[in-house]
């Protein structure tokens, strides 16, 4: 995944530690739920769906924002990061 909006990163945002800690990257524009890794997860499991020939078969990097272009898939606030 990309920037993830975990409970520990809103608290540093909210703290205002989150840009020393990551040299500024945009957590709420750009900032995934963990929700969006689970919908890639899913997606990869759909072989119907084209996503293993995507990624190249099982060990494999793939970046989850770039499979939910081509697959067709949003994070729960209908974005895609």
């Amino acid at each position: 995944p990309g920037v993830v909006r975990t409970e520990g990163n809103i608290q540093a945002l909210r703290a205002g530690t989150w840009e020393e800690a990551t040299g500024g990257m945009d957590l709420e524009n750009n900032g995934e739920t963990v929700r969006f890794s689970g919908r890639a997860i899913v997606h990869l499991m759909d072989s119907t769906n084209g996503s293993l020939e995507w990624i190249g078969g099982s060990g494999k990097v793939g970046v989850v924002a770039e499979l939910a272009k081509f697959v067709g898939f949003v994070d729960e606030d209908g974005r895609r990061p």
